[in-house]
C-alpha cells in the first residue's frame, strides 16, 4: 500500500505521537486526516521545499533545488503557529541518506538552524561567519605552520565544505571538545581550565596557540544550552581583547582572569606519546576483515589495489602480506627514528572516551620516495598494540596536530592533497558501506601522462631529448616524459632529497637515494641538469633523475662551483648500463655512484655508521664533556681573532690537549671573508637546536645564527629570505661560520 502524506515524507516514529508534536505549536485542533490529505496535496503540486548547501558552504533552498543532494526538506502542513507564522513538516537526511524523523517548526527557525555552521561544541550562525572566524585566526597566529593542505578534487562525502584552514579547524574544534568534557571532572588535568563570567553567560578558554607576538591565544564566547552535566554550545566564539574587557565588559571576576586559563592536557606521560618498536602488534581475522575488505570498500587503499581485488585479480592473502610487510619495514625504522610513528588523539563520543593512539605510515609497494599508501592506527592494549582502522594522510594529520605539529616527514601538509575519495567518512562509528565498483579516478585533465613507476636511469638515458639552451617552455597537461631541463633553486626537502624549480614555478623533487651518498649542502641554491621522469601523484611536484657524465658525477650549472660524490667505504661503485651525456657547455663534477642497497631492505631505513661528530664524542676523554669541548674551542677561536694579554685567564682549568678547528670555507673566488665582516645571508632555512642557515657570496659558504641569538620569531627570518649578519668566527663542528643579525651597513 503507498504511503500518502505525512507517512511517505518521513520516518513518524511509534503511534501518533507526531500528532501530539504538531498540536504542541498549532493554534487550532490538528485533525489527522486532514493533516496528511493536504500534505499529500502540496508534495503532488512540488511544493516540498528542499535545503541543501552550494559549493561555497552556503545554504541555498527552493522548489528547483536538487532533491538528491538536499539535506533537509519541508511541506506547509496547513496550519500556524501562535505567532501566525506557517508550521512547516521537516525532516533531515541522515547518515546513511534516508529521512530521518519528521519535527515540525517554521521557515525561519529551520532556515537558520540549516544555515548555522558547527565545528564541535563551537557554533557560528553561518559557514561564511566561521570561514572568516577561521581565517582571521590564522592571520592572528605565530607564522611558519602550515594550516591546510594542498587541494585535490572537492570531496564528494562531505556534506558541506570545510572552512578554508581545515587543520586549524580541526584542532580548534577538538581541543575545545577536550575542554568541555573535562573541565568539571576534578580528577582531570583540564579541571577548571572553562572559566565563566559572574553570570554564566560567558566563557573564556585557552586555544593552546600562539599569536604573532607569542602570546597565548584566549577565545571567549556566549553559553548556550548549558545541560546538567556541564556540556554546552559555544555560540560566536571570538579573540578576547584583554583582562579589563573580559572584567568590565564581559562580567568576569577578575582573580579568574588575571593568570587566564591553561592549555588543554592530553595527555600526562612522555611515554604515552612514544611509540615502542619492542611491543607486538596483535592481529585477529576481524582485524584484517575490517583494515583491507572495509578499508577497500571505503576508498582508505590505493586506487590500483582497489581495482585489482574488485576484478579479482588480487587475493586477501597477498594483500594481507603486504599490509604485514608494510608494517615490519616501519617498525625496522621506528627503531632508528623514535619520531616515526606519531601519536595522535582520537575524539572522545557518546560510546567511548577520548585515547592516545599512534599512526604508522604504510607503503605497500616499498615506494619510501612517495607519501605513504595511508596510516595504520594503533592501540595500546595490556602490553600489545592493537590495530583499529587505516586512514587518508589529511584525517592522519589533522588527528596528529592537535597533540603537536608532526615532523616534516611523511606527514607534511604541503605534499598531502586534501583528496578524500566519495565513500570514505572519516569518522568510523557512522561510515556506510560503499558498493564494490571501482573507485572514480582523480581528475587529471591538467596532469600530464606518467611514466612507468619502474623506469629507472638507464631507461632514461635511452630516450632523453635534446636539451635547450635554458629552461624549456613546457605547457601543462603537455609535459612529456622524460624531458630535460635544469632545477634551479635547489634546497633539501623531505627524507633529505633536493626540490627545485623549472619551467616558472614547477617543482622537481629528486630523492635520496637518486643523490646517492653525496654531500647536499654545497648544492644548495646551485642549478642541476635532470630529467623530468613523472608526476607524483601527491602534491602536484615532478620526479626528476640527475644526469650524470662520463665518471657518474652530477651535472652543474658552469658558473656554479663543483659537489663530488662521496663513494662508501668498503663499497664497490655501481655504473649505470647506460650514461646521459652531459649538456653541452655544462660543468660537470667529479666522485663515484654510491653503490645500491640491498634489495631486501627498505631504502628509507638509515645507515648504522656513525658521524664525525658521533666519533669524537664518544671517544672524548674521562671526565671530558662536550660542554667542555665546545667551550675550549671557542675560546681558541676567540683567542686567535683577539688576543688576550693574559691567556692563562680564560683556559680551562683541567681542559685536555687543544684540537685545532676546520679551516674557515672560502667565500668564492673572488671574495674571502673575514671575521666581523657584514654579508646578507640568504636561503634562509631552519637549523640545528632551533637555529637558522643559510649561505651568502656566491652561495659556497654558509652560516649558523644560533637560537639564542635570534631577535625575532624564526618564521620572520624565513619570510625575509635575506638578511644582513655579522660574520663572529668558525663553526667548531661542521665548517662554515657563526653569526649573529646585523643592521645594514
Amino acid at each position: 500500500m503507498e504511503k500518502i502524506g505525512l507517512y511517505g515524507f518521513g520516518y513518524l516514529g511509534k503511534g501518533r505521537a507526531y500528532l501530539e508534536k504538531l498540536q504542541q505549536h498549532a493554534t487550532e485542533t490538528v485533525d489527522e486526516q486532514a493533516l496528511n490529505q493536504y500534505v499529500q496535496q502540496q508534495i503532488e503540486r512540488g511544493e516540498v521545499v528542499y535545503y541543501g548547501y552550494q559549493a561555497n558552504g552556503s545554504l541555498a533552498y527552493g522548489p528547483d533545488f536538487s532533491p538528491a543532494k538536499a539535506q533537509a526538506k519541508a511541506v506547509a502542513t496547513g496550519y500556524t503557529d501562535h505567532s501566525g507564522d506557517k508550521l512547516l513538516a521537516c525532516t533531515r537526511r541522515g547518515p546513511s541518506g534516508s529521512w530521518g524523523e519528521v519535527f515540525f517548526t517554521d521557515h525561519t527557525f529551520l532556515f537558520n538552524t540549516m544555515r548555522a555552521y558547527r565545528m564541535g561544541f563551537l557554533s557560528f550562525r553561518s559557514y561564511e561567519e566561521a570561514d572568516a572566524f577561521i581565517s582571521a585566526i590564522h592571520q592572528n597566529l605565530l607564522p611558519g605552520e602550515k594550516w591546510q593542505f594542498a587541494k585535490g578534487e572537492q570531496n564528494p562525502a562531505l556534506v558541506r565544505p570545510k572552512t578554508r584552514y581545515e587543520i586549524l579547524e580541526s584542532y580548534l574544534q577538538m581541543t575545545f571538545s577536550k575542554l568541555v568534557l573535562e573541565y568539571q571532572d576534578p580528577q582531570s588535568p583540564n579541571y577548571q581550565k572553562i572559566i565563566f563570567s559572574k553570570d554564566g553567560k560567558y566563557c573564556y578558554f585557552n586555544t593552546g596557540l600562539l599569536t604573532n607576538f607569542a602570546e597565548d591565544l584566549y577565545l571567549i564566547g556566549e553559553v548556550y544550552g548549558k545541560k546538567p552535566n556541564g556540556l554546552f554550545i559555544c555560540n560566536d566564539p571570538r579573540m578576547a581583547d584583554g583582562q579589563r574587557s573580559l572584567v568590565t565588559r564581559y562580567g568576569f571576576a577578575k582573580e579568574a582572569v588575571q593568570n587566564g586559563p591553561g592549555v588543554a592536557t592530553f595527555f600526562t606521560r612522555i611515554q604515552d606519546i612514544i611509540y615502542d618498536p619492542s611491543v607486538p602488534i596483535d592481529f585477529t581475522a576481524a582485524k584484517l576483515q575490517h583494515i583491507i575488505v572495509d578499508g577497500i570498500e571505503r576508498g582508505r587503499f590505493p586506487r590500483h589495489y582497489t581495482q585489482q581485488y574488485q576484478n579479482g585479480q588480487i587475493a586477501l592473502w597477498d594483500l594481507s602480506q603486504k599490509l604485514k610487510a608494510g608494517i615490519e619495514n616501519a617498525r625496522l625504522i621506528a627503531t632508528r627514528n623514535y619520531k616515526y610513528v606519531v601519536p595522535q588523539y582520537r575524539a572522545a563520543t557518546r560510546q567511548r572516551p577520548g585515547a592516545i593512539q599512534f599512526l604508522m605510515p604504510i607503503y605497500l609497494d616499498r615506494m619510501f620516495d612517495k607519501q605513504p599508501d595511508f596510516a595504520l592506527v594503533l592501540s595500546y592494549h595490556d602490553g600489545y598494540y592493537v590495530p583499529e582502522t587505516i586512514l587518508l594522510l589529511a584525517w592522519a594529520y589533522q588527528n596528529a596536530r592537535i597533540l603537536c605539529k608532526p615532523d616534516d616527514s611523511w606527514l607534511n601538509p604541503s605534499e598531502i592533497v586534501d583528496d578524500v575519495p566519495e565513500g570514505a567518512p572519516s569518522d568510523e562509528s557512522t561510515a556506510a558501506p560503499v558498493t564494490r565498483h571501482p573507485a572514480p579516478a582523480v581528475n587529471t585533465a591538467s596532469a600530464p601522462p606518467q611514466s612507468p613507476a619502474t623506469a629507472g636511469p638507464s631507461a632514461v638515458a635511452s630516450v632523453v631529448s635534446r636539451p635547450a639552451a635554458g629552461d624549456s617552455a613546457l605547457t601543462e597537461g603537455a609535459l612529456a616524459f622524460p624531458h630535460r631541463v635544469w632545477l634551479r633553486q635547489l634546497t633539501i626537502g623531505n627524507n633529505a632529497s633536493l626540490r627545485g624549480l623549472f619551467d616558472g614555478d614547477k617543482v622537481g623533487t629528486i630523492s635520496r637515494k637518486k643523490t646517492g651518498d653525496c654531500d647536499l649542502e654545497p648544492l644548495l641554491g646551485q642549478q642541476m641538469l635532470v630529467d623530468i621522469v613523472a608526476r607524483n601523484p601527491l602534491g602536484g611536484t615532478y620526479q626528476a633523475t640527475p644526469v650524470r657524465d662520463g665518471s657518474n658525477a652530477f651535472t652543474l650549472r658552469p658558473e656554479h662551483p663543483n659537489c663530488a660524490v662521496k663513494q662508501p667505504a668498503g663499497t664497490p661503485a655501481h655504473t649505470p648500463q647506460a650514461q646521459a651525456a652531459p649538456h653541452q657547455g655544462s660543468h660537470t663534477t667529479t666522485g663515484t655512484a654510491p653503490a645500491t642497497a640491498a634489495p631486501d631492505l627498505p631504502a628509507a631505513v638509515p645507515a648504522a655508521a656513525t658521524s664525525p661528530l658521533e666519533q669524537l664524542v664518544q671517544n672524548l676523554p674521562q671526565g671530558i664533556t662536550v660542554q667542555d669541548l665546545f667551550s675550549q674551542l671557542v675560546q681558541g677561536m676567540q683567542a686567535s681573532i683577539t688576543p688576550t694579554s693574559n691567556p692563562a685567564e680564560t683556559a680551562p682549568a683541567a681542559a685536555p690537549a687543544p684540537i685545532s678547528a676546520p679551516p674557515p670555507p672560502t667565500a668564492g673566488p673572488t671574495s674571502s671573508p673575514s671575521i666581523g665582516d657584514i654579508v646578507v645571508l640568504r636561503d634562509i632555512k631552519k637549523g640545528n637546536n632551533g637555529g637558522i642557515r643559510g649561505v651568502f657570496g656566491d652561495g659556497s659558504a654558509t652560516a649558523t645564527i644560533s637560537r639564542s641569538l635570534l631577535t625575532h620569531p624564526k618564521a620572520y627570518y624565513y619570510e625575509k629570505q635575506q638578511l644582513p649578519v655579522r660574520l663572529l668566527g668558525v663553526n667548531p663542528l661542521g665548517g662554515g661560520f657563526r653569526a649573529e643579525p646585523a643592521e645594514q651597513p
